[in-house]
C-alpha cells in the first residue's frame, strides 16, 4: 500500500453475522442445557441473628445430604443463600426442576425430625405440593421409605431401605452425628471481660498500664446510681470519691449530683429564710 491511501473496506456478509448470532445462540443453550439438574434440594431454616444457630441447621442439612448420597447415590444439593426466604428458596428450586425438598429448622433439629416434601404440578402451585412431617432424620428406613413410597422418589430402590434397615449402627453414628450438630446452637453463651485498653483505673495516677480489666460494681467506687440516689433523698454530703479514678461519664455524674444537691439546699434556704409576703406570707406566721 503507497503512503496515503487509504485502508481497503471490509463488507461483512449477512451469513456472517448469521453465524456470530447462532454460535452465540449455541453458547447460550450449552450453558442452559449443561447447568446441574439436582435430585433434591435441602433448605435449612435459621435465624441469622441468633449466635450458632446458622452453623448447626447448615451441619444438620450437610449430615442429611451425606446420608442420602452415600445410602442411595442422590444428588442433594444445601441452599444456605441469605438473598431469599425459605419460601423463596423453594419456588426457585422448582422453576429449576427440582420437585423434592427436605426442610429443616431448629425445632424439628431439636427433635430430630425434618419435612419432606415433593412438588407434582406446575412450579409455584402450592396445591399441588405434598408434604410429610416429622420424617426421622437419623432412622436412615424411615427416611428412604417415606421418600419412596410417601414421596414417589423411585431413585430409591428397596434395596436402599433394606440395607438402612440392616444397619443398627448407622442409625446410631447418626444420632452422635445429629447430637454434635446441635451443640453449637445449645452452647451456653460465655460472658464477655471488659477490659480497657486506654489505663489501668486501679493506678492512682490513671496513666499506668496498657489494658486492664474494669472492676466489678463492688471495687468500684460509688458512681452516679448512689449520687444520684442521694440526691433526690437529699443527703447532707455526697460520698468522698477520688476524681482520678472516674472516668469522663462518672465526673460529669457526679458534677450533675453536686450541682442538683446544691440547688436543692439553696431551694429549702429560700423556703426558710425568705420574708416576702407575696411568696411567703402564710409561713410568715408559723416561722
Amino acid at each position: 500500500r503507497a503512503a496515503g491511501e487509504p485502508l481497503p473496506k471490509i463488507k461483512k456478509t449477512r451469513g456472517d453475522n448469521k453465524g456470530a448470532a447462532a454460535s452465540c445462540g449455541e453458547s447460550k443453550s450449552l450453558g442452559t442445557a449443561t447447568r446441574p439438574t439436582h435430585d433434591m434440594v435441602i433448605v435449612p431454616i435459621f435465624w441469622r441473628n441468633v449466635e450458632g444457630q446458622e452453623e448447626s441447621m447448615v451441619r444438620e442439612a450437610q449430615r442429611i445430604k451425606s446420608l442420602l448420597h452415600k445410602r442411595t447415590g442422590l444428588d442433594v444439593w444445601v441452599d444456605r443463600t441469605h438473598k431469599m426466604t425459605p419460601g423463596q428458596k423453594l419456588n426457585f428450586w422448582e422453576q429449576q426442576g427440582v420437585r423434592w425438598r427436605v426442610e429443616i429448622g431448629p425445632k424439628e433439629a431439636a427433635k430430630k425430625r425434618c419435612v419432606v416434601s415433593y412438588q407434582s404440578g406446575v412450579a409455584g402451585d402450592f396445591t399441588t405440593v405434598k408434604k410429610l412431617t416429622n420424617v426421622s432424620t437419623i432412622k436412615q428406613s424411615q427416611l428412604l421409605s417415606k421418600l419412596r413410597n410417601g414421596l414417589s422418589l423411585t431413585k430409591i430402590t428397596e434395596e436402599h431401605i433394606l440395607e438402612a434397615a440392616n444397619d443398627p449402627e448407622g442409625d446410631s453414628r447418626q444420632d452422635d452425628l445429629a447430637e454434635e450438630n446441635l451443640k453449637a446452637m445449645l452452647r451456653p453463651k460465655e460472658a464477655p471481660t471488659q477490659t480497657s485498653p486506654a489505663r489501668n483505673r486501679n493506678d492512682n495516677d490513671g496513666r499506668d498500664g496498657d489494658s486492664a480489666t474494669v472492676p466489678n460494681d463492688e471495687e468500684r467506687p460509688a458512681t452516679a446510681r448512689g449520687f444520684k440516689a442521694e440526691a433526690e433523698t437529699r443527703a447532707d454530703t455526697l460520698p468522698q470519691v477520688d476524681e482520678k479514678k472516674l472516668n469522663a461519664k462518672e465526673r460529669r455524674a457526679l458534677k450533675r449530683a453536686q450541682m442538683q444537691q446544691a440547688g436543692d439546699a439553696l431551694d429549702e434556704t429560700a423556703d426558710r429564710d425568705s420574708v416576702s409576703g407575696a411568696y411567703n406570707g402564710k409561713k410568715k406566721n408559723q416561722l
